[in-house]
């Protein structure tokens, strides 16, 4: 665990859930009277607790600060924008630490035509995993995750965002590969927003509806679920060798 989140850190005090004490104590085992770095993944500061100890059982534990200090701040608004059909709600939540791990600076999750109408996106469950995965691996803000009906309101939003099918468009001979992209491109790319359709291909209407955009292939050797995918892509925009514009 790189810090502790706590959405009131930065106030003098802060007092701890039975939830979010069961965790430190329990399965992390922390000590009485130590000190626990925490963030409020809201500004860059890493704020110093100390905890003081009760003299009576209690399930809420309380911390007094101690110290606050300043830290370079992760910018990646920047960054790539994963645009995402939703098949299954689980594979999602599976996929969502990954891609926070990524440094990915926004998920947006859309219903294509072959997605499952009734699979409704928890997003109070995402940001709680999202909250977990930054305590493990440190970023100190939180990926913005975004839902959108449909891919024509995606690409109301998105208009510059480029596209990658499972199943090759007719006419469409020759399919650049997204990993041929120079660094540079690659990166304006990502900020533009890069969709991934689901693993069933795009429906009629929705390729007639992409007809006016650029659409690339992975150059894997074999096929990708849409979530793996997603985060293949992630790992190749979000890697330091790729320049951001």
């Amino acid at each position: 665990m790189q810090f502790f989140y706590h959405k009131d850190a930065k106030n003098p005090h802060i007092t701890l859930s039975s939830e979010e004490t069961h965790y430190l104590f329990r399965v992390r085992r922390f000590q009485k009277g130590a000190i626990l770095s925490v963030r409020n993944l809201e500004d860059n500061v890493l704020y110093i607790y100390q905890h003081v100890p009760s003299h009576t059982r209690s399930k809420q534990e309380c911390f007094q600060l101690i110290e606050a200090r300043s830290s370079d701040w992760q910018d990646s608004s920047k960054g790539l924008s994963l645009i995402l059909a939703i098949i299954d709600t689980k594979d999602i939540y599976d996929v969502v630490p990954m891609l926070n791990g990524l440094n990915v600076a926004s998920l947006i999750l859309f219903y294509a035509d072959f997605s499952q109408k009734n699979r409704i996106v928890n997003k109070q469950k995402i940001s709680k995993i999202l909250q977990y995965s930054c305590m493990q691996c440190g970023r100190t803000n939180l990926m913005n995750v975004d839902v959108c009906q449909d891919l024509q309101s995606v690409l109301m939003k998105y208009q510059n965002a480029c596209f990658i099918d499972f199943i090759p468009i007719d006419g469409v001979p020759d399919i650049s590969s997204i990993e041929s992209l120079p660094n540079v491109e690659l990166a304006k790319q990502a900020q533009q927003g890069i969709i991934i359709g689901p693993e069933g291909g795009f429906t009629q209407r929705e390729r007639q509806i992409l007809q006016t955009r650029v659409q690339y292939c992975l150059q894997t050797p074999h096929v990708l679920t849409a979530h793996l995918a997603g985060v293949y892509i992630a790992s190749l925009c979000c890697s330091p060798c790729v320049s951001l514009v």
